[in-house]
């Protein structure tokens, strides 16, 4: 069986992934105010 990862990919943020996205931003700041999770996979 298949995570929900593997079914959506761009769509599906853990709660560690948000939480260095979250602190990536406090760091060096962020391109737009309002991220998706496409975005905050980028920021990793």
């Amino acid at each position: 069986m298949r995570g929900p990862k593997a079914l959506s990919p761009g769509n599906i943020t853990s709660t560690v992934q948000l939480g260095r996205a979250m602190l990536t931003v406090v760091r060096h700041g962020s391109p737009t105010p309002v991220l998706e999770s496409g975005d905050i996979e980028r920021l990793r």
